[in-house]
């Protein structure tokens, strides 16, 4: 789906040359998924409340679609066109490469060139408390983590996942999955029965509309579930204890403020993560942990603004990993 809108009236400047400054934003999966895709949308409308930027974008888009899509947009005018998700990044460095004269970004990804900003996310920190609340309250000591499709965003949380059982249950027993859909809730539901069969019961989903199917079968089964990106808790009232939130809208007013600003930083990364707001915790279900399990959780989100907790942060999806 296509859409567009225009810039509200009395805003910050609205002009660049003289014209009204566009900004697109290319999405994966639907704006009503309830998870990633949606917080991309409040960031782009976000964008146009306080910018008075005119603002279009594309709904699931597919890998095929990539470059088109954006290639489109620069074609249209637009002087700002966003990907939210690393997985557009390849096709952001080309056809950066192709219109010089435009901006691109790109969410969740590390790319940089003179037109191009990735607006990098420490996806690692959410897997790491999502670890961590998992080893903490899983009786069978079994847990799992959920993804997509195999790219770098989803491989950065699976290992921040790792890493946060490791700290708090060494004797879990750790499972991994990839739907590989961002939205196919049968998928999400068949992968999480899977799961729940070889003993998780708690589970983390990162994997968009796809999620949607965890969750419920989680709450079916009696299981606990980890929401991610939007505060999922009215999906499964009576599984998800929190969700890791992802707040994008602080990154996306950043880089549309240096487009209408005329200052875009060239050749530089920007680096989101629990320390900058982007991440936190939907505030935990009292009636599923105890208070002392609370304050551990708590915890460690303190160590996660504070820069405590240190975790790899990789570039590409890991050769073999399955």
């Amino acid at each position: 789906m296509l859409s567009k809108g225009k810039g509200s009236a009395g805003s910050k400047a609205l002009r660049q040359g003289g014209k009204a400054v566009k900004v697109a934003l290319i999405l994966r999966g639907e704006i009503t998924d309830q998870s990633w895709n949606t917080v991309g949308y409040q960031g782009l409308l976000a964008a146009q409340d306080q910018f008075g930027v005119e603002i279009a974008y594309r709904e699931s888009v597919q890998p095929p679609e990539y470059e088109k899509v954006f290639s489109d947009y620069a074609r249209q005018g637009y002087n700002l066109v966003i990907g939210h998700g690393s997985e557009f990044g390849s096709a952001a460095v080309k056809t950066a490469e192709e219109f010089p004269g435009v901006y691109f970004a790109v969410t969740n990804s590390d790319v940089k060139g003179p037109n191009l900003a990735g607006l990098d996310t420490k996806n690692e920190e959410m897997g790491y408390i999502a670890g961590c609340i998992a080893a903490l309250l899983s009786k069978s000591r079994v847990v799992a983590f959920i993804g997509a499709t195999k790219i770098v965003a989803m491989a950065r949380a699976e290992q921040g996942f790792f890493e946060g059982v490791k700290a708090f249950g060494p004797d879990c027993k750790v499972l991994s999955a990839y739907i590989g859909s961002f939205d196919n809730e049968e998928m999400g539901r068949k992968t999480g029965l899977e799961l729940i069969a070889q003993k998780a019961d708690v589970l983390f989903n990162n994997d968009d509309a796809a999620g949607l199917g965890v969750m419920r079968v989680a709450e079916e089964k009696g299981v606990i579930a980890i929401g991610s990106d939007y505060d999922q808790k009215t999906i499964a009232p009576g599984a998800v204890l929190t969700s890791v939130l992802a707040n994008v809208t602080p990154m996306i007013l950043s880089i549309v403020e240096e487009v209408v600003d005329d200052a875009f930083k060239p050749g530089v990364v920007r680096m989101y993560g629990f320390d900058t707001g982007t991440y936190d915790l939907t505030p935990l279900d009292l009636s599923m942990v105890t208070q002392a399990q609370a304050g551990k959780i708590y915890a460690v989100r303190d160590q996660l603004v504070s820069g405590e907790v240190k975790l790899p942060h990789i570039s590409a999806f890991p050769e073999g990993q399955d």
